[in-house]
């Protein structure tokens, strides 16, 4: 098992029980020192002013796997190993930081904007999580 960041599609949570029916969902957390941003698909980069809210799964390996098909693992996302922060010291199964794997675009040079679906389906993940969709609506390309 380990632990997986979700800060895009994956927020959905029919989405993740369709797709990893064995992943643990375990709450909102935050990656500090970065920034969501839309390249056609969510994601995000380096950034010392910005912090991106997501949320934390446990994931075993056949999830992994799930979500690497699904990502495009490792010509459209690559993986990297990140701290994620729960919120006010709020522990979660007794911890309040956690190493978690996250996918990120192989390309970060260019941004565009989500189709309308796509968006719909990050709203209601964000919506059910409790997370607010400020960041989403800060990443669209105007």
């Amino acid at each position: 098992m380990k632990y997986y960041f979700a800060y895009g599609m994956n927020t959905n949570l029919r989405e993740m029980a369709y797709r990893c029916p064995n992943a643990e969902w375990l709450g909102q957390v935050l990656l500090p020192n970065h920034k969501f941003v839309f390249r056609h698909h969510a994601d995000i980069e380096p950034s010392s002013d910005n912090d991106v809210v997501g949320v934390l799964w446990r994931i075993t390996p056949e999830c992994e796997r799930a979500l690497d098909l699904l990502e495009g693992y490792p010509i459209y996302y690559e993986k990297k190993e990140v701290i994620v922060e729960t919120f006010d010291n709020e522990d979660i199964n007794g911890m309040t930081n956690f190493v978690a794997m996250v996918y990120y675009m192989t390309d970060q040079t260019t941004t565009y904007t989500p189709s309308k679906s796509y968006y719909d389906c990050l709203v209601e993940g964000y919506t059910a999580n409790n997370i607010s969709t400020e960041q989403l609506k800060y990443a669209i390309v105007l």
